[in-house]
């Protein structure tokens, strides 16, 4: 039987999950560019100031992830920091949302394509 649309994010949702703090730190990017060389994120913070909208990329490493069980705490590196408009922001929002209808149209798709076992 084919998974139904959103039970992946329903699961997710009913999994423990555990709160750690993120210590921010900023890395430098110099010599890199987005063409040909994108930064791989695996944490985004998004932060409200007035009428602007920051959005920090950037990594969580690791050994941080692992740890973070027995520390409590996790270093957050940011990569790249965006700020714009919330007007910006909300095209942006838009933008997010149909690319993931899009793959969750695709992983239904996909899911109904497996064998079942």
């Amino acid at each position: 039987m084919p998974a139904k649309k959103g039970s992946a994010r329903r699961a997710a949702r009913g999994r423990r999950q555990q709160v750690v703090r993120a210590e921010k730190l900023f890395t430098s990017s110099e010599g890199r560019t987005a063409e040909t060389d994108p930064v791989f994120v695996n944490e985004v913070q998004v932060t409200r100031v007035g009428t602007d909208v920051f959005l920090d990329f950037g990594l969580v490493p690791s050994d941080d992830i692992l740890a973070a069980a027995e520390n409590k705490k996790v270093r957050f590196l940011v990569r790249q920091r965006i700020a714009m408009s919330i007007n910006t922001f909300a095209v942006l929002r838009r933008k997010i949302e149909e690319i993931y209808g899009r793959i969750d149209d695709a992983a239904e798709i996909l899911s109904e394509d497996l064998p079942r076992g």
